[in-house]
């Protein structure tokens, strides 16, 4: 065997192996590209669970607010009631009032627990979306190992016949 006809020996073996590097390397392009558009998104679910909880929080303290406003009136209804009739000096204003206080005090709890459950559903959102990009790195990796070890084993096949083609050239080339 020649140099020439070593060279052709090689070439499949080289344009094999080019093309898995090529392969490789898009695979390394694509999961970088994924893992940065990953990052993105959970950046944006992130920010969108901040804007929910936010909302909700205002909502509660809107609730809140609204639930003081309706117990001053409640009260003042029962006040001017209660001396409309002339039972301001009785028992019944104070046993109003406490109907009032405990029908606010209510409002003000179920409120409370509502925010509460809120906030740990955000929370878990939150988790969530940056455990979801993790597992999207994860993936994009193992790809691209997946593409590396398929070009290790490519080469793995391949050396054994190079070695072989090489002891064959070897061989027969005349020293002397």
């Amino acid at each position: 065997m020649d140099a020439h006809t070593l060279v052709l020996a090689f070439e499949p073996v080289t344009i094999g192996l080019a093309i898995a590097a090529v392969g490789t390397a898009v695979s390394a392009i694509g999961a970088a590209k994924t893992a940065g558009a990953e990052k993105k998104a959970t950046q944006a679910t992130i920010q969108a669970e901040n804007a929910r909880e936010q909302q909700t929080e205002l909502d509660s303290q809107r609730a809140t607010r609204e639930s003081i406003r309706e117990a001053q009136a409640a009260r003042s209804m029962a006040l001017s009631n209660a001396t409309s009739e002339g039972a301001s000096f009785s028992s019944a204003l104070p046993g109003a009032y406490g109907q009032i206080a405990s029908r606010a005090g209510q409002q003000q709890v179920g409120i409370g627990e509502n925010l509460g459950l809120a906030r740990t559903i955000f929370a878990a959102d939150k988790r969530y979306a940056q455990d979801e990009q993790q597992v999207s790195l994860g993936k994009g990796l193992f790809q691209l190992g997946g593409s590396v070890a398929s070009v290790g084993g490519m080469a793995g096949k391949i050396t054994p016949s190079i070695s072989k083609k090489i002891g064959d050239w070897s061989t027969s080339v005349n020293y002397g």
